[in-house]
């Protein structure tokens, strides 16, 4: 009977995608739509603000291409100012918030385009305040993530971020129909260049195909001085590494390793080191962290997927988080969290 039953829900499901696609393409077939079926690539900006103008501002860069899977998702730092000549990006998007929040993503993206050139242009955003996201009703922890600002470090703050979109997209995958009707009923709190048509859309797309997350950001500050090696840097990882196809035999196993404890667990870190000299790896230091993480974490700061997904293996899966940095002296650092685990032995 479970069997039956499981394949009334799915026809169903497929019986009312199609006619939601149908219609949509009939009546509304806007640029957004064909880019989002049709493979082309689509880039989205998201921008999450305090509702008070000194609190500060989250933008993110959604990009989705043809079997682009992982979905690529980029942390986009708001206090990076590459010279003297303009303010962060963020208090370039809050000075033009008190006319209007139109006004405020035109000066944001005006200096995003100076900041990292044209190859972060976005076509489509998508605006509002965190008050505004959190109601979207994708339960108390989703609210509870958005909403919060007491980060006790930038790698909390990623991870955070991390999981959001984890949600977000675990909503979508696992129920659809009330992600569309969320999506529909929570317009109105949103500032967006996308139809409704696309947003129900993109709640089709997600939960037809089961896609991960690749979440990436630019940890790098820069001053007046290394402005052209922070550009130099920036364009490389953007080209090469995030608007590039996931190459997973890309990079190589000896690159160099710190491992940091960030958990309560007595002498994981050494635990870990001996487990990944074993592997041949290459573990320069271990430490312990000065804050605690509920997960564990691998920053890959060289685009080197193949170590980074190796130590994901020994893990059992950890989280991988690309931050690239040509000038940071390892090629990969570990934070182990209270769900480490090591993958058994055979």
């Amino acid at each position: 009977m479970p069997l039956k039953k499981n394949r009334k829900h799915l026809y169903s499901l497929l019986i009312l995608t199609a006619a939601l696609a149908i219609y949509f393409f009939v009546f509304d077939s806007g640029i957004a739509i064909r880019k989002l079926w049709f493979g082309e690539p689509l880039k989205i900006l998201i921008l999450a603000d305090g509702s008070d103008l000194n609190e500060s501002l989250d933008a993110f860069i959604i990009y989705l291409s043809e079997g682009s899977n992982p979905i690529k998702i980029l942390s986009i730092n708001t206090d990076i100012s590459p010279s003297q000549r303009h303010q962060s990006l963020r208090k370039t998007f809050n000075n033009a918030l008190k006319k209007s929040r139109s006004a405020a993503f035109r000066e944001f993206n005006r200096a995003l385009l100076e900041t990292f050139g044209k190859s972060i242009k976005s076509d489509f955003y998508i605006a509002a305040d965190k008050p505004s996201f959190s109601k979207l009703k994708f339960g108390k922890k989703f609210s509870n993530l958005v909403l919060r600002d007491d980060f006790r470090n930038y790698d909390d703050k990623i991870l955070s971020q991390m999981q959001i979109f984890e949600i977000v997209l675990n909503r979508f995958e696992r129920l659809p129909l009330a992600a569309m009707a969320t999506v529909w009923l929570e317009r109105k709190n949103t500032d967006s260049n996308l139809s409704k048509a696309f947003l129900l859309n993109l709640a089709v797309y997600f939960a037809l195909s089961k896609r991960q997350i690749f979440f990436s950001d630019l940890t790098l500050r820069t001053s007046h001085s290394n402005t052209e090696q922070f550009k130099k840097d920036a364009k490389f990882f953007l080209d090469e590494i995030f608007f590039a196809s996931i190459d997973e035999s890309r990079g190589r196993l000896d690159g160099f390793i710190e491992i940091k404890n960030a958990s309560k667990i007595p002498k994981a870190a050494n635990s870990l080191t001996w487990a990944l000299r074993e592997n041949k790896f290459d573990v320069l230091d271990y430490s312990n962290s000065q804050v605690l993480s509920d997960k564990t974490i691998i920053r890959d700061y060289k685009g080197n997927f193949l170590q980074a997904r190796a130590v994901s293996n020994i893990l059992k899966k950890a989280r991988i988080i690309v931050s690239y940095d040509s000038r940071y002296y390892y090629d990969t650092t570990i934070f182990i969290g209270a769900d480490y685990k090591l993958k058994e032995s055979k």
